[in-house]
């Protein structure tokens, strides 16, 4: 497909696109749109497919069961996934470590993260989440969508 600029009447820019491309960019404009508000930093779902493979199997687990529950679990379900007691530390020293570390790896950010919660309502709301973009590359590459 060709497609040209114009300003003013005048041509500014001409190229040669492939279809499929364009398709490819407007979709990824669009969805990152959907997702400003996302805590989740956004990553595509080859780099989901990647992070997958680099935790070990109980943080897989768990991230694939977000993925199957549209982006959350309980507090209770992620104690039997890690095999852990009612102590957050547990979680977070080791499998939370490693699933940053890994995320860290496959962005190259050094400030994304991929899980989140929130502090003030633990006691009434105890779920950890993924949203965002994060969300729909983790269903995309877990095969729930």
């Amino acid at each position: 497909m060709e497609v040209e600029l114009k300003l003013d009447g005048k041509s500014v820019l001409k190229a040669r696109i492939r279809v499929s491309s364009l398709i490819e960019a407007i979709a990824s404009a669009i969805a990152a749109e959907d997702h400003e508000d996302a805590e989740s930093t956004p990553i595509t779902p080859a780099q989901a497919t990647e992070l997958l493979s680099r935790v070990d199997t109980k943080s897989a687990r768990f991230l694939k069961r977000i993925a199957e529950n549209n982006g959350f679990i309980e507090w209770e379900e992620m104690q039997e996934i890690f095999d852990i007691d009612d102590d957050w530390n547990e979680y977070s020293t080791r499998f939370g470590k490693g699933i940053t570390r890994a995320l860290r790896n496959v962005t190259g950010g050094n400030r994304d993260k991929l899980i989140y919660w929130d502090d003030e309502n633990w006691e009434e709301d105890s779920k950890v989440r993924v949203d965002g973009m994060a969300l729909q590359s983790l269903r995309e590459a877990s095969g729930y969508l």
